[in-house]
């Protein structure tokens, strides 16, 4: 009986120790856990703000690009507009266009001093 008693006591004893062992693991893997989960909520809540910053700065890039975009196409259709006026001058040349303006400001200087 006593035997049996003190062989009992004795694995009790060895149980409660492997407990106490297990617990302290446990303790320390919980505790681990812990920061790893404040670290990652940290880094999660960095690069939700990185991608906001970062997205506001395309945000605002994309609006300056579409300004400079819609500033191009409008001097583009300015330049097309006059290549196609140009290219349907009654002169085939810059120089006899200057030379027919020239020649029509003297005519209309003449008309005004009464000379023609």
């Amino acid at each position: 009986g006593e035997e049996n008693l003190d062989r009992l006591c004795a694995r009790l004893q060895t149980a409660a120790e492997k407990m106490s062992e297990k617990l302290t693991e446990n303790e320390s893997r919980v505790k681990s856990l812990s920061e790893a989960c404040r670290k990652l909520q940290r880094g999660e809540a960095d690069l939700e703000k990185a991608q906001g910053i970062d997205s506001e700065h395309l945000a605002e890039d994309k609006h300056i690009l579409d300004e400079q975009k819609r500033r191009t196409d409008s001097e583009l259709a300015a330049a097309t507009a006059t290549v196609a006026a140009l290219s349907t001058l009654s002169f085939p040349t810059w120089a006899e266009a200057a030379i027919e303006r020239r020649s029509n400001a003297a005519k209309s200087f003449f008309i005004r001093c009464g000379i023609i």
